[in-house]
């Protein structure tokens, strides 16, 4: 979040091509997220169903 505010503040001392790594960043650290959700989900049901039988 600060490296975007920090971008359009600085706006003319960062070139267009930083976009492209900061949204490449973003969107695996997004992706990454929701994967460690859905583990940690998957992970939860697992262990109810173990503790059930």
């Amino acid at each position: 979040m600060a490296q975007m505010w920090s971008q359009y503040a600085y706006e003319e001392d960062w070139s267009g091509g930083h976009w492209v790594g900061i949204s490449l960043f973003s969107l695996w650290t997004i992706i990454c997220l929701i994967y460690r959700c859905y583990l940690a989900l998957k992970c939860r049901q697992s262990y109810r169903s173990m503790k059930m039988k």
